[in-house]
């Protein structure tokens, strides 16, 4: 038995061909290659999934049940494998509940300092939102109330006989709209804005009355309520109707008035702890409340607040220093989710664990890399292992062996080019990572863009943002730089407000299913169908592997799946349908020699070729050509994706689309060097059709290659949201106040291009 290794032989997983190495343990690997060429088949689906099944097995089989299954890594044999913590990029559940205190559990100890050291004694319980002895009876812990959004809601330039009211259920004609005319309280014709303020509170908060209409020939009673009244009603209502979803755009969430946004009871919220407050803790920036609570002591205080200090300075440490215990945990970026899970695994003094991190520098300005360099150290020096999926070539460089896969990606990946020292790398022909290290991290653009006009941007204030007018040039490529939390996607966020037509891609991934693929997302297998149909004469639905067409036995999925118990599930080849998911009779149906089963098994280079008289279909394959993933086929599920390539795909969806504004939220993220030359490319095209892109993006080569760039900070949270800098990259280069000038001073070699 190897413990100081982790041998691996035989492995096949996804794209991996038959591949065997040695890792070195407690040693910082990094794994590269291009996009799709199978480093997270390595790392997640191989060293993580045998690792965690040998420790479900060391379980009893009644311990198993409550846990996830895991079937069968193809792999011949793996050694020295120790247990495992994975980092990854994935988002937190959609609760508002969930904050960052609550997740760290450093609210806990907060709950914990209040009830024992406050100027009031109350129960840890009684400054919980989560329970209901401690949650505002208002807002039930939530911190927020629903409000109308009168302007969405009204017109106020119209009368209610011109359709005033916005809403579906009161437009002209409607069952509610004649309620309101037939109470005849109002002047039908008169415009909103001309109404007394009487006439408002009654159209809109009106509670429910019943009015008798005496008139011949007309219903004698029915019930009127106000507008928002009744909105509010139904919001209420549990029963998850459709209407409820509908009235979202009618509201918008504001402060709680009863505990201003505190979450817990008046009692509660009194409460103080060396003149602090819980609230006034919660809404802290974490690197102020690290400092005020450095300051407090006393015999609860010594017993309370170590552990509270070792877990803040552990998210000071990982770049999050800006946040707040408050922010809810489901509104944090992927890469800013990563940090905050890596805060807290970093509170574990287990060693000889190891560590599996997902690209930990995703959302990191350039010059705050080497808080990650320190922090994977720190983890090796107690004695760990480090395994990382990264693109930055800094961290690369400062690793200590690479495990370069690829030459591709897909089919014509799976292959490891190049493990070893990283110093060694450049020695490796093969490698298709080692020509992007020696060579300048970043190239200034030699003639930049002129701007055609400017979209102005005035009084921006939102989050740290206050008051900040903006200029971002049209026709142009566009980088909005800065450090985390310097206000960037503030900025981003109100260009989207004020263009609703703008054609944005951000950081939510195409959501992965069994059943959703490349040709289903991008909506070019309706195409397929349809041309498939034409030809043979039976009905589109037929084709659809998700309908009557489908095999019975698999219902489309091409395989079956036996549920083993703990064991883990058994996928199968379906024995009915050979794994081409339709019927024989669907499947006897070819147009020149291919069945629809034959489409979804191609590359989409392939498809384009098959497919080449068609414009339709061509169109939006080419699409997906022109970011990189002409290797995938059609039909491949979305969820065996890499993130680089759903990032991509969206991409491809956005880029075809045609508008005049295009927005891009880190859109290298999850990319090698490789893909990066590629997408810029893409991003200048479009610039070059006179459209307007704006990105915000911290990779130094897409900054360097963008027409004009717009920095924000100096810092962040409350220390930044100002524009620190607005030029050309060259220009840039001289700004001592930016540090993203000085980020791509230390990139840029001395021989320009």
């Amino acid at each position: 038995m190897y413990y100081d290794e982790i041998r691996i032989t035989g492995a096949y997983q996804n794209n991996l061909k038959n591949i065997s190495l040695t890792i070195p343990k407690h040693k910082w690997i990094t794994v590269t290659g291009v996009s799709g060429s199978g480093k997270s088949s390595l790392v997640f689906d191989v060293i993580y999934a045998q690792a965690q099944k040998e420790f479900l097995e060391s379980l009893s089989a009644y311990a198993r049940r409550s846990f996830p299954k895991i079937g069968d890594v193809n792999a011949d044999s793996i050694s020295g494998l120790s247990p495992c913590i994975v980092i990854d990029q994935s988002s937190f559940p959609n609760t508002p509940r969930s904050t960052v205190g609550t997740y760290t559990d450093i609210y806990t100890y907060l709950r914990l300092l209040f009830s024992r050291a406050g100027d009031s004694r109350l129960s840890a319980a009684d400054f919980s939102f989560n329970n209901a002895q401690g949650a505002c009876d208002m807002c039930a812990g939530m911190g927020e109330a629903l409000a109308p959004d009168l302007k969405a809601l009204l017109n106020m330039n119209l009368s209610l006989n011109q359709g005033a009211i916005l809403h579906k259920t009161w437009k002209v004609g409607s069952r509610y709209w004649n309620i309101i005319r037939a109470i005849n309280y109002f002047d039908m014709d008169k415009k909103l804005r001309d109404f007394t303020p009487e006439e408002m509170d009654k159209l809109l908060y009106s509670p429910p009355f019943v009015y008798q209409n005496n008139e011949p020939g007309h219903v004698q009673n029915f019930s009127y309520e106000g507008i928002v009244s009744r909105l509010k009603k139904r919001k209420a209502d549990e029963r998850g109707l459709s209407a409820v979803s509908y009235d979202d755009q009618f509201f918008t969430n504001g402060t709680c008035p009863m505990c201003n946004g505190g979450r817990l009871k008046r009692e509660a919220l009194k409460v103080k702890v060396h003149g602090l407050t819980i609230t006034d803790c919660v809404n802290m920036e974490i690197t102020d409340l690290y400092e005020a609570l450095g300051k407090m002591h006393g015999h609860a205080e010594d017993a309370i607040i170590p552990p509270m200090m070792k877990a803040l300075k552990n998210l000071i440490d990982v770049g999050m220093g800006y946040l707040n215990l408050n922010r809810p945990s489901y509104t944090l970026s992927g890469g800013e989710a990563q940090k905050v899970k890596l805060a807290k695994a970093m509170g574990c003094s287990l060693s000889d664990m190891i560590y599996i991190l997902d690209e930990p520098t995703a959302g990191l300005h350039a010059l705050d890399v080497h808080r990650m360099k320190d922090v994977i150290r720190n983890l090796i020096a107690s004695g760990n292992t480090a395994i990382v999926i990264e693109h930055s070539r800094e961290m690369i460089l400062a690793s200590d062996i690479v495990i370069d896969i690829g030459p591709g990606a897909g089919a014509e990946g799976g292959e490891v080019l190049y493990i070893g020292e990283v110093s060694s790398i450049s020695d490796c022909k093969a490698s298709v990572t080692a020509p992007y290290l020696s060579a300048p991290a970043a190239k200034i653009k030699k003639a930049p863009r002129k701007p055609a006009g400017f979209i102005t941007l005035e009084h921006i204030t939102s989050n740290n943002v206050h008051d900040l007018d903006v200029k971002i040039p049209k026709g142009i490529f566009v980088c909005i730089t800065g450090v985390s939390g310097a206000g960037k996607s503030t900025v981003l966020d109100e260009v989207v407000r004020r263009h609703p037509k703008a054609i944005v891609a951000d950081q939510s991934l195409p959501g992965g299913n069994v059943r959703a693929n490349a040709a289903t997302y991008t909506k070019v297998f309706d195409d397929i169908r349809n041309y498939f149909s034409e030809f043979t004469g039976l009905d589109a639905s037929e084709f659809s592997f998700n309908s009557s067409g489908s095999c019975e036995a698999c219902h489309g999925l091409g395989y079956t799946v036996t549920d083993m118990h703990f064991i883990g599930d058994i996928r199968a080849v379906c024995e009915v349908c050979g794994g081409k998911r339709y019927k024989p009779e669907v499947l006897s149906r070819k147009v020149r020699g291919k069945n629809i089963s034959d489409v979804l098994e191609m590359t989409v280079k392939q498809a384009i070729d098959f497919f080449h008289f068609e414009e339709n279909i061509t169109h939006k394959l080419e699409a997906l050509s022109s970011v990189g993933l002409g290797y995938i086929t059609l039909g491949q599920p979305l969820n065996s994706f890499s993130g680089g390539e759903l990032q991509r795909l969206k991409l491809a969806e956005k880029i075809r689309n045609h508008g005049e504004i295009y927005i891009f939220d880190e859109p290298m993220h999850g990319l090698h060097f490789k893909d990066t030359s590629r997408l810029i490319r893409v991003l200048n095209s479009l610039a070059d059709g006179k459209n307007s892109v704006i990105v915000v993006e911290h990779n130094l080569e897409v900054i360097a290659q963008s027409d004009w760039i717009i920095d924000m900070g100096p810092y962040g949270g409350k220390n930044g949201g100002h524009i620190i800098f607005e030029g050309t990259p060259a220009e840039i280069l001289k700004c001592e106040d930016s540090l993203t000038g000085q980020a791509l001073r230390k990139a840029v070699s001395d021989g320009q291009d």
